[in-house]
This record gives structure tokens, sequence and C-alpha cells, in this order.
């Protein structure tokens, strides 16, 4: 914005300029006299656009838990959720009772162990409608739609890649049921060391405060 000004200024001048006969008559003295009143109105157009900028400035709510823990900076709030953003830029949904929202994790083998993984946004839907896929730089917590649940977080780093699984598993009720194809993201157990996301729930009633 403060480019588009100065060119703006710089070509209004020059025009001015050309119309007065100034560039073509006015000795270098004068040329560097009024070089130095331009620079001055330039600094005080960015010390205006500066003072608009502080003024409307808006800085997002944060949500806060009954203990006065920070959970992190409210990015959009739905009908069943809100979704928000940690300190380190880790997204992860909340729910109206304070708990981190669930999505299936998946195995690439019959017995439900070893390396985890999600569906990639936009491939996969539980069948209430819920979001069961996830994006590099999100963190969730293992279950939903009626299957097995886990108190662990779990999240996918921001520089995961895609992989396809051509037979995936989840946690059902006690079993480990097949899941099909899928296009996938490594999953691990969270480390709040990286995503800053601590808990899995949060104390009760959770509120928006303002930063100061």
């Amino acid at each position: 914005m403060h480019k588009i000004i100065i060119a703006a200024v710089v070509l209004m001048a020059l025009a001015a300029l050309s119309a007065w006969g100034i560039l073509s008559a006015a000795t270098p003295t004068e040329l560097e006299s009024r070089v130095v009143e331009l620079e001055s109105e330039l600094t005080q157009l960015k010390e205006k656009v500066g003072a608009l900028e502080s003024k409307y400035h808006f800085e997002a709510p944060i949500l806060v838990d009954a203990n006065g823990q920070i959970i992190g900076t409210v990015v959009r709030e739905q009908s069943d959720r809100v979704n928000m953003l940690s300190t380190q830029g880790y997204a992860f949904s909340l729910d109206h009772e304070g708990n981190i929202t669930p999505k299936i994790v998946s195995y690439a083998n019959p017995a439900c162990d070893g390396e985890m993984y999600v569906a990639q946004q936009s491939e996969a839907m539980m069948a209430n409608g819920e979001e069961n896929s996830a994006v590099p730089g999100e963190v969730f917590s293992s279950g939903g739609n009626n299957l097995t649940a886990s108190d662990e977080l779990y999240y996918v780093p921001f520089n995961s890649k895609n992989t396809k699984i051509l037979e995936s598993y989840y946690k059902a009720q006690a079993s480990c049921s097949f899941g099909g194809e899928v296009t996938a993201y490594p999953v691990y157990l969270n480390d709040p060391a990286i995503t800053d996301v601590e808990r899995i729930d949060y104390a009760l009633p959770l509120h928006l405060t303002v930063p100061q």
C-alpha cells in the first residue's frame, strides 16, 4: 500500500512539474528544494497510513478455559465446533464440551497396529457428515462416528507427504475393520513441544478474550 501511495505521489509531482514547466526551466537548486518538499509530503502520507492501519487493526479473539489456560486463536465458529490455531500454527477443532474433535485413524494392516494414517482432506467424510480427513499442520483425537475412542492426541506435521494405502483398516468396536483404498497422510502421537496443543479436553466454561 505504501508503494502504491509513493508511486502515485511521484507521478502527480512529475505531472505537476511538467505542467508548470519547472522540469525544463527550474535551476538545480530549485529542483533539489522541490524534491525535499516531496520527500516531506511522502513522510507525512506514510504517517497517516500508519495511523489508519493502527486504528483499524483487528486482533483475532483467543479462547480460554475455566482455569485461565489459553487454548488458541479462534479462526471460525461453527454450529458444533470452534476452529482454532495454536501458537505454532497448528489447526484443531474444539466441540462445545471442550473436547478436541476426533477423526478416524487408519492402519495399513488388519491388526490395526504400526504406522498410523488419516485420510487426505476432501477425500473422506464420516456418515454423520462431519469432516473425517486432515491436512498437514492439523491436530485431532481418534474415534468419532461410534468408533473406538482414544485418550491420545495425534497430529500431521506440516511437511507431510501423502501416500496411497491400497488396503486400509480402522479400529471399530471390538474389531479392526476394512476401510478400503485411501490416500492419506502419516499420523504421529501429538508432541506439545511441536504443536503447542497440550490437552485433549479443557475445563468449562470456555470464554473469548481479545489480546490487549
